[in-house]
């Protein structure tokens, strides 16, 4: 008896069989209400209810304060901020990036 092995075809760019990863971004108040959550039942709980993964939710715990920083400053409150500052390259020059 031989055994063969079936090799899928690669899905093309075009098809619609084609996976696509879809990725999402949530709001500050958001976060802060998961991790309140998590805090008063469990992480675990948190994460089933905001329908995230548990380490999100401990990473969220472990930013709580710089979350409730954020969304106390003015600038934030007003925008739909989802991510923390400071974040992305940092700049090689300073003196010549205020420059520019």
């Amino acid at each position: 008896m031989e055994a063969t092995l079936a090799i899928p075809e690669p899905a093309s760019a075009n098809s619609t069989e084609s996976i696509r990863c879809k990725y999402k971004s949530y709001s500050v108040t958001t976060k802060l209400d998961a991790v309140k959550y998590g805090l008063e039942n469990s992480k675990a709980a948190a994460a089933k209810k905001f329908n995230v993964d548990p380490k999100r939710i401990r990473e969220w715990t472990d930013n709580k304060r710089k979350l409730e920083e954020m969304l106390s400053q003015s600038r934030c409150t007003q925008s739909k901020r989802k991510r923390l500052c400071g974040g992305g390259r940092k700049a090689l020059n300073e003196t010549m990036e205020y420059m520019l």
